[in-house]
């Protein structure tokens, strides 16, 4: 142990030894010629650059191989005590007892799968339920299921003269939507419709009365080829109309949004400071304090 230990302090010494004396001659070598010295000194500190990221690849290279092997064989011990190690028996465990089953005749009957049940058809209470807003564009719906291309022409006005404008083939029809939930609608509205008719130049017109209409308006809707749609025509429309289009008016008429009379704009629920009925609550328009919108729905 002596003798290894006194061999290392030898060399060592001559290691320091070797050492002053290389930088005692590059000293020297500065001083004799001081330009050649600085190019050897620049190429020097590139070529210990160079050593030491190859020494550094040669690290990282060999540690991300042992990291590999060490969890390629963790996976396999896995895979191992997994797979080719025989289970072991669970002591006085019972027998397996095989139950097979019950041999089913040809002519077993079949018993059919559930159905869902089809979503409650919409009726009239429905269409009664809605505000006028909503039936418009429920009318509009009904048409587009048939094939038809519907322009609606604002809706905010409810007594406008068209309401809906309907597109079929080269044909062109207006229609106007009526709904009234108390009142029949009179001879004056059939009038003011068939005039709109008239100075737009459509080629039929039809009239959609919820409530339905006089017995003078009826006439006057035959002497002049307007159609009338009512309560009970819009449920044979709603019978024929298919499945995606039913889900939509469902959707809609399920919708507890109102909208203005006035300019169409949401509702929202206000309650009277002054007027004959303070305290009183209404739907009003939700743009009344930017556009002075006093559109007004009564809550009943």
């Amino acid at each position: 142990m002596g003798r290894r230990r006194r061999y290392r302090e030898d060399a060592t010494i001559d290691v320091v030894k070797a050492v002053a004396a290389l930088i005692m001659l590059a000293g020297l070598f500065a001083l004799v010629q001081p330009q050649l010295f600085a190019v050897l000194m620049n190429v020097g500190i590139v070529l210990v650059v160079l050593a030491l990221l190859a020494l550094a690849g040669v690290l990282f290279s060999r540690f991300s191989r042992g990291r590999r092997e060490k969890d390629a064989a963790r996976f396999c011990t896995v895979i191992d005590l997994q797979t080719l190690a025989p289970p072991s028996p669970a002591p006085h465990s019972p027998p397996v007892v095989t139950v097979e089953p019950p041999k089913t005749s040809a002519r077993s009957e079949v018993i059919p799968a559930p159905t869902t049940p089809s979503p409650r058809r919409i009726t009239q209470e429905d269409l009664g339920a809605i505000d006028w807003f909503q039936f418009e564009k429920v009318m509009g719906l009904l048409y587009e299921s048939r094939g038809s291309r519907v322009e609606r022409r604002g809706g905010a006005n409810p007594d406008g003269g068209i309401d809906l404008v309907i597109y079929k083939t080269d044909k062109r029809a207006a229609v106007q939507c009526k709904h009234w939930k108390a009142w029949k609608v009179g001879v004056r509205h059939f009038r003011d419709f068939f005039g709109g008719m008239k100075a737009e130049g459509f080629d039929r017109g039809i009239f959609v009365a919820f409530s339905g209409c006089t017995n003078e308006a009826r006439g006057f809707a035959r002497r002049n080829g307007i159609a009338i749609l009512e309560a009970s025509d819009i449920e044979d429309m709603l019978a024929q109309a298919d499945a995606q289009t039913l889900a939509e008016i469902r959707r809609l008429i399920e919708d507890p949004t109102k909208h203005c009379p006035r300019c169409g704009a949401p509702m929202v629920i206000c309650v009277a400071e002054r007027g004959p009925h303070p305290g009183s609550r209404f739907w009003g328009c939700s743009t009344f304090g930017r556009t002075h919108c006093s559109g007004k729905i009564p809550i009943t």
